[in-house]
């Protein structure tokens, strides 16, 4: 049954656009972190900026929020930070509590985490109300207790955020509006586009049983479909439940104990309606504590993490279950000691690499740099993306905002095409320094195309692979098209040595950090260098060298690992020129 739910924001004739709201960068700010203010060294909140896709800028902040697990953030058009959420209170851009943000999901287990944020995964969610600039809603729920039961969400909220108030700061204006009164799963909340471009879909699984709720967000109104049943029933575990970014799948994870068997659920969904169907239920019985789930940009790979191991299914097979690929073991890395950098929850973030934390409060992410890919192509590197300070168990809460209206469906009915929209990264070859693999991450359903390299060499692969001649500066241009329109994104990529780029960079020089250090230090190159032979040297005070670390573009984790405490000199050098260098101190 559709039951409309009124809210505050002022409901206008519905505007029909030629061509989806590009939300693309809405999920362009990652937040982690906690102790901001701790003299204890490695503690405090780091910020992944997705701005530049091929070398996403890492950095430490100063905020008051804690994150222990719950986590939803928004950015606006361009990608800046709106406001952000640990489940407990909203803050604002400025990192100070929003107007009316305070007293989220209020009852007791709230006030026993209000410190450091609410422990559940996939917790809250945050949506551009449609067609409305600047207003947002929250969709979030109250943890319970129950006997028996054990932790639930006793009710499901909704909250709702006007950024055009407080002088462009935000506001609370409708806070803790009741949707549901049930026992519901603890967390899982996640949404996907709906079929004509606009709206959203939300769907919050009922606990221990096979319904589930379902809404409709609208220019006008948010509206309870009510519960649907669907296939047998899933008893709770910890994980995590996604939509494909097609939309036309809605996966689920839940592990348990050993003998019970860990359970994969795989459930087609229809855009048009928000109906489930044809589940297909699938048990793993590795012996996880903790688990996670992301499917690739294409729809076509699914990833769970599962404690020790990360698996991966086709989900384009005939078979399903004959695709099981494993594509990592945990290697035995902890960062630093004694966190094991085993596998936990998953996210496919703006540069469509999927992301994994750990579950032991580590400081690195895995990653996953080609998730399009079947087995050990999808080149998944574990402990590769470092943190600017410890992460409890938090990864932020996001649906897929690059995805438009489902062509020539019953629902495609408000004249919105998916006109495309250009964008790639590239990774330069280790051994061949000239060789450049680029992956194309355009979205809005391209169909053709055409790249130039800017060295009259061009290509119509999907992601080609180029050898340019040599070094010197190149405008790599990627045009792609569909019979809606076409659109054309261009960047220069250097390949001269670093010492010559100084006129040329669009942010700083090199950067090495943190410093001091402990166990680990990164070293961040230029944005759009290409090194042709870059190192780093570690040298003691005495001169004798210590470390010798290749670098390649962008963000490089180098290990400081069996270096005693004290100070240390760096230098970097590229192609017989030594652009940077300075002193490292390493700490215990």
């Amino acid at each position: 049954m559709r039951i409309p739910i009124a809210f505050l924001f002022v409901a206008f004739a519905t505007l029909v656009f030629s061509q989806p709201m590009d939300d693309g960068k809405r999920d362009n700010i990652w937040l982690f972190g906690y102790d901001s203010y701790s003299q204890l060294p490695g503690f405090g909140r780091t910020v992944i900026d997705f701005s530049d896709l091929n070398a996403p800028d890492v950095y430490r902040e100063d905020r008051d929020m804690d994150f222990t697990q719950t986590c939803s953030s928004i950015c606006d058009v361009e990608g800046s930070l709106l406001f952000y959420t640990n489940g407990i209170y909203v803050a604002n851009p400025e990192h100070e509590q929003m107007e009316n943000g305070d007293n989220l999901n209020p009852g007791g287990w709230t006030t026993t985490w209000a410190d450091v944020g609410l422990p559940v995964s996939q917790g809250i969610i945050t949506l551009p109300v449609p067609d409305k600039e600047g207003k947002y809603m929250l969709f979030h729920g109250l943890l319970d207790f129950l006997p028996v039961l054990g932790p639930v969400y006793s009710n499901l909220y909704y909250s709702t955020v006007d950024m055009g108030l407080d002088g462009g700061l935000g506001a609370v204006v409708e806070k803790n509006v009741e949707l549901v009164q049930d026992t519901l799963f603890v967390g899982k909340i996640t949404a996907t586009r709906h079929g004509n471009g606009r709206d959203w879909w939300v769907i919050i699984p009922e606990n221990n049983t096979n319904r589930y709720y379902t809404f409709l967000l609208t220019p006008d109104s948010l509206y309870n479909m009510g519960a649907q049943v669907v296939g047998t029933s899933i008893f709770r575990g910890t994980g995590q439940a996604v939509f494909t970014p097609d939309g036309s799948r809605y996966l689920r994870y839940d592990i348990h104990a050993p003998e019970v068997g860990n359970n994969l659920n795989f459930y087609d969904f229809d855009r048009c309606t928000g109906l489930l169907s044809n589940q297909v239920e699938l048990v793993n019985n590795d012996s996880a504590g903790a688990a996670g789930l992301a499917v690739s940009a294409n729809s076509r790979f699914a990833y769970f993490s599962s404690g020790r191991f990360v698996y991966q299914y086709d989900l384009w097979a005939t078979d399903l279950e004959a695709s099981l690929d494993t594509v990592a073991i945990y290697d035995g890395h902890v960062s630093p000691w004694p966190h094991a950098t085993t596998f936990y929850l998953a996210q496919l973030a703006p540069d469509n690499k999927v992301y994994i934390n750990t579950p032991s409060g580590s400081n690195v992410l895995h990653v996953i740099h080609e998730p399009d890919r079947k087995g050990a192509d999808c080149l998944m590197e574990q402990h590769g993306f470092p943190l600017e300070s410890f992460n409890a168990v938090t990864m932020p809460n996001f649906p897929y905002f690059r995805l438009g209206p489902l062509d020539g469906s019953p629902c495609d009915t408000l004249g919105i095409d998916n006109v495309p929209v250009a964008r790639f990264r590239y990774r330069q070859d280790t051994v061949n320094q000239l060789r450049v693999e680029f992956t194309d991450l355009s979205y809005f359903e391209p169909a053709e195309w055409q790249w130039d390299f800017g060295d009259t060499e061009v290509s119509q692969d999907t992601s080609p692979v180029h050898v340019f001649p040599g070094g010197g500066d190149y405008e790599v241009c990627l045009t792609v098209g569909n019979s809606h329109g076409e659109d054309t994104f261009c960047r220069i990529l250097h390949f001269d040595p670093i010492s010559t780029l100084d006129s040329k960079l669009s942010k700083g020089g090199i950067a090495v950090f943190p410093n001091p250090a402990k166990g680990m230090v990164n070293v961040l190159l230029p944005d759009g260098h290409l090194p042709q032979r870059a190192q780093i040297i570690l040298y003691n005070p005495v001169g004798e060298i210590q470390v010798v670390e290749a670098l390649r573009p962008g963000l490089n984790l180098i290990s400081l690992d069996g270096l005693p405490p004290g100070i240390y000199f760096y230098e970097v050098k590229d192609g017989g020129v030594k652009p940077g260098s300075g002193k490292l101190v390493v700490v215990e």
